[in-house]
């Protein structure tokens, strides 16, 4: 049957008078299909929320309840960070915690990290990384399971502001369970204006020519192994822009710690000021990843 006249005449709104129209004969007891359009009985959004479940991605939205992923932008729902997709990497973080659980500040002076709104690559926050004066440096710094005699995988989305001055950024750095400056360490970052990265404590330098975007996003990734010998990769948008063989990445009990964005005030020459990075999407893993999601 259709709405009778008595429904509609009795003060129904519009999304209850379109419920009356479904047959309560039916199977699924007159409840409208989740796919009309329409907001119905206890659907919190259009065909979603309620007892049609929340909406996916992409879906219509009305409030971040109506969503999967618990984020209603602009009447859609999107996808709040990568991080889901991997449940059983070593590390994952979109940074969307604005109180950054999980993670550490190490802090000085004029260097500054912290959760930001903008720029953002993925969800709504990152970490940005920023100094107006020389003399300081600042990381967040978090541990992972450790990684013994095996091949590491890490991305992380960059973002490199116009101003910043790339005398020498570190962007990742891996460091063993027991202590920091050992020779078990390796970095990566921007030399020079350039990508870059360190083993062995800085004891064997893996220089390319690539030359560092500006304000735009790009995925930076790396891969090597954690026992001496290493062979060492780095990557720029999956383009592979540095290998080295031979590095000393070897330490008692494995890697298990990670820094970043490390922001220097100081190259070792002289100041490097100002500097403005921001990074997103930290993914860390002992299987092979790319800069897709």
């Amino acid at each position: 049957m259709v709405a009778s006249d008595a429904a509609v005449d009795s003060g129904r709104t519009g999304e209850e008078a379109a419920v009356a129209e479904f047959d309560a004969s039916q199977p699924d007891g007159g409840k409208p299909p989740c796919e009309n359009g329409v907001v119905d009985g206890d659907e919190t959004a259009v065909d979603c929320g309620g007892t049609c479940g929340d909406c996916a991605d992409g879906l219509g939205c009305m409030m971040d309840a109506d969503c999967v992923s618990g984020w209603c932008d602009d009447g859609l729902c999107k996808e709040s960070s990568f991080c889901p997709r991997h449940p059983d990497a070593s590390l994952c973080d979109g940074f969307e915690d604005p109180g950054l659980s999980g993670w550490f500040f190490d802090a000085a002076n004029s260097a500054i990290v912290s959760s930001v709104t903008t720029p953002v690559y993925k969800g709504r926050r990152s970490i940005r990384g920023q100094s107006t004066e020389p003399g300081g440096r600042s990381y967040l710094s978090a541990v992972f399971d450790p990684v013994v005699d095996s091949r590491i995988y890490a991305r992380v989305f960059v973002f490199v502001e116009s101003t910043a001055v790339l005398g020498h950024i570190n962007i990742l750095d891996f460091y063993p369970k027991f202590g920091m400056a050992s020779e078990g360490s390796i970095g990566f970052g921007f030399l020079d204006e350039k990508a870059f990265g360190w083993g062995g404590n800085g004891s064997q330098l893996i220089s390319s020519s690539a030359v560092v975007p500006r304000d735009t996003w790009f995925c930076l990734r790396v891969a090597f192994d954690a026992k001496a010998g290493a062979k060492v990769e780095i990557f720029v948008d999956d383009q592979m822009v540095a290998m080295a063989e031979g590095v000393d990445i070897a330490s008692e009990g494995g890697i298990s710690k990670v820094h970043l964005p490390v922001v220097y005030t100081w190259n070792g020459v002289g100041p490097q000021v100002p500097v403005g990075i921001a990074v997103d999407e930290l993914l860390i893993d002992t299987t092979p990843i790319s800069c897709a999601p």
